[in-house]
C-alpha cells in the first residue's frame, strides 16, 4: 500500500519536473520555475508518505535522509539525463524511506534501482517518450519487486534447511 500511494505522489512530482524542464528549454522561465518549485516541494512528501505508510521506525528522519539522497544522487545523474536522474534520486530515497523486513537487503534494493536507471537511460535513447512515462513509476515498484524476490529466496532457504535437518526420534 505504501508503494502504491507514494508512487502516485511521485508521478505528479516527476511529471512536473519533466514539464518544467521542457518549458525551460522553450524560455518560458516563470512557468518552468513554478513547476520545478512545486515538484521539488513534493519530494519530501513522497518520502514522508512512503516512510509513514510503510510504518518505518523514525519515519521523519528517514524521509529527511531520503530527500538528501534524492539531491545527492539524482542531481549529478540528472545533469547527464534528466529522467535517469529522477529515477536514481527517487530510487535511492526509496531504499532508505521504505521499511525493510529482516529478509530484505539494501543491496538488492540498490541493484534494482540501478537496473531501472540503466533501463530508463537506454530506453530514452531508443524511445524517449516511453522512457519518460516508465521512469515515473519504476523506482518504488522495482524496490518492491526486489523485496519480494529476497523474501521468496529467504523462505525457500528456510524450508530447505528444515528439510536437511535430521529428525531425532526417541529410541
Amino acid at each position: 500500500m505504501a508503494i502504491g500511494i507514494s508512487t502516485v505522489i511521485l508521478f505528479f512530482s516527476y511529471t512536473m519536473f519533466i514539464f518544467g524542464f521542457a518549458a525551460a528549454s522553450e524560455e518560458d522561465t516563470a512557468f518552468a520555475g513554478g513547476l520545478i518549485g512545486i515538484a521539488t516541494g513534493l519530494v519530501p512528501a513522497v518520502f514522508g508518505v512512503l516512510a509513514a505508510v510503510s510504518q518505518r521506525p523514525r519515519s521523519i528522519r528517514s524521509a529527511l535522509l531520503a530527500t538528501l539522497l534524492w539531491f545527492a544522487i539524482g542531481g549529478p545523474i540528472a545533469i547527464l539525463d534528466i529522467p535517469s536522474g529522477l529515477v536514481a534520486g527517487f530510487g535511492a530515497g526509496g531504499v532508505v524511506a521504505l521499511r525493510r523486513d529482516p529478509a530484505n537487503t539494501a543491496t538488492s534494493r540498490a541493484i534494482a534501482v540501478a537496473v531501472c536507471v540503466v533501463y530508463v537511460f537506454v530506453l530514452g535513447r531508443i524511445i524517449p517518450a516511453a522512457a519518460l512515462m516508465v521512469g515515473a513509476v519504476l523506482p518504488f515498484l522495482a524496490i518492491g519487486a526486489a523485496d519480494s524476490i529476497t523474501e521468496r529466496e529467504a523462505a525457500a532457504a528456510e524450508s530447505e534447511s528444515e528439510d536437511e535437518q535430521p529428525s531425532h526420534s526417541p529410541t
